[in-house]
């Protein structure tokens, strides 16, 4: 509202005048590009402007994005820092409110602009700086798992060359290993969309397998990542988070192992070498007791992994089947060893305590895994390896049950399994 005499009144007409009478002469672009001390001119000029119907800030950004559109190469260097700072601070008073038509006009300019700016700046590419804001966001901020999907996917688009293609999928994976190996502590939420992120990113995750199965591995990971992560939130609960994060973690590794095994299960063996050398009759020590414990609770999360996988995308293309049925008696003879030792072993630490409790929720997932198997679509010869699938599971158990039954003669060492301290819960993770 003008107020006559007012002296603001006065100033704001003037600007609204002068500006006017100078927008056809290119004095927007000439602005934006100088270096304006008085730090609260442009968001001044952007509110007296706002209501002027001969020229609104709307209308006056459209002529400064117009005006450097137009010129063959954009002003380079400093001068182009100088501007992109000042249409950040005059954009920070434009109203909101302005008719969608009106900013319609400005994307498709900003589109413009932006395509012929990484050509002025003094940076190698615009990717590296931005990148780095993503770090920060992903570190400190709340941001949606769409959004960061999408912007992955908007960066693979827009870039010809390979490598910028993934700059910013890189960027994210980068923050999640850092996070598994503590270099880094996030807010346990985004932590949890970065997994479910990585699950779109598999190209660049293919790389980091080996660390993610190695946190998966280790039992004491959760803990010292509690210690290190930001203030879990809610709904988020402590005793659950880690069985989010290594659901989500198995999800990525048996999906690129699924796709990496072909015939010759070429990946399975690259990943868990000992898969078909389960130890001998003779090599049953305390080592390999705790060895195959060890590998028995990996190869769980794995099928937890695969199974949640195929839950939640029934329709695509292949199945997730990781671990090969071809592998289910070594697989037996890995949980014999635990069933045999167990009466000898209990007592040694919580691991060996806990060692049944991994056995037979592994006999489970097993013995899910092969049925689910057997109603798999989408794999050759569905018949067969369907009446595989079943083969399998049958074989396993028979194999395993001579081994519980022996297990159940030690009445004694049983019962006290089932007294076992609530402590050892919180290790099954």
């Amino acid at each position: 509202m003008m107020v006559p005499g007012n002296a603001a009144g006065v100033a704001k007409q003037f600007l609204r005048c002068i500006f006017h009478q100078l927008a056809p002469n290119g004095i927007f672009p000439q602005l934006f590009q100088s270096t304006i001390k008085d730090g609260t001119f442009l968001r001044t000029l952007a509110t007296s402007l706002m209501d002027f119907n001969e020229l609104s800030s709307i209308a006056a950004l459209s002529q400064l994005l117009e005006g450097l559109n137009n010129k063959k190469n954009l002003p380079a260097g400093g001068a182009m820092i100088r501007c992109l700072e000042n249409i950040a601070t005059f954009m920070e008073a434009l109203p909101m409110d302005s008719p969608s038509s009106l900013w319609t006009t400005i994307s498709n300019q900003f589109q413009t602009f932006f395509a012929k700016l990484p050509c002025v700046l003094p940076l190698k590419s615009l990717l590296e700086p931005f990148s780095k804001l993503l770090s920060f966001v992903i570190q400190n901020a709340v941001f949606t798992l769409a959004y960061l999907v999408e912007l992955c996917g908007l960066c693979y688009r827009a870039f010809s060359k390979e490598r910028d293609k993934f700059y910013l999928s890189r960027s994210v994976v980068l923050e999640l290993l850092q996070a598994l190996k503590l270099k880094s502590p996030l807010p346990d939420t985004n932590l949890l969309l970065l997994v479910q992120c990585g699950t779109a990113a598999m190209e660049c995750v293919r790389q980091s397998i080996g660390e993610v199965l190695d946190f998966m591995a280790d039992m004491h990971t959760l803990t010292r990542l509690k210690s290190h992560m930001k203030t879990c939130s809610q709904p988020l609960h402590e005793d659950t988070f880690g069985g989010h994060l290594k659901v989500g973690l198995a999800q990525i590794a048996a999906m690129e192992i699924s796709r990496g095994n072909h015939r010759d299960n070429k990946a399975v063996i690259r990943y868990l070498p000992w898969l078909y050398h389960p130890p001998s009759a003779m090599q049953q020590g305390p080592k390999e007791f705790i060895e195959c414990v060890s590998h028995i609770r990996l190869l769980s999360w794995l099928l937890l992994g695969s199974l949640t996988h195929n839950a939640v995308c029934p329709n695509a293309s292949s199945p997730c089947l990781p671990i090969p049925l071809d592998a289910g008696s070594h697989i037996a003879d890995h949980l014999i060893v635990i069933l045999i030792g167990f009466p000898e072993q209990s007592k040694t630490s919580v691991l060996h305590m806990c060692s049944l409790f991994h056995a037979f929720i592994f006999a489970q997932l097993w013995t899910v895994y092969c049925e689910q198997s057997a109603v798999a679509t989408n794999v050759q010869n569905q018949n067969e390896f369907s009446f595989t699938a079943i083969l399998t599971a049958l074989e396993f158990w028979s194999r395993v049950t001579p081994s519980i039954l022996q297990l159940m003669a030690h009445n004694k060492v049983v019962s006290s399994q089932r007294r076992l301290p609530s402590g050892v819960q919180s290790h099954n993770v």
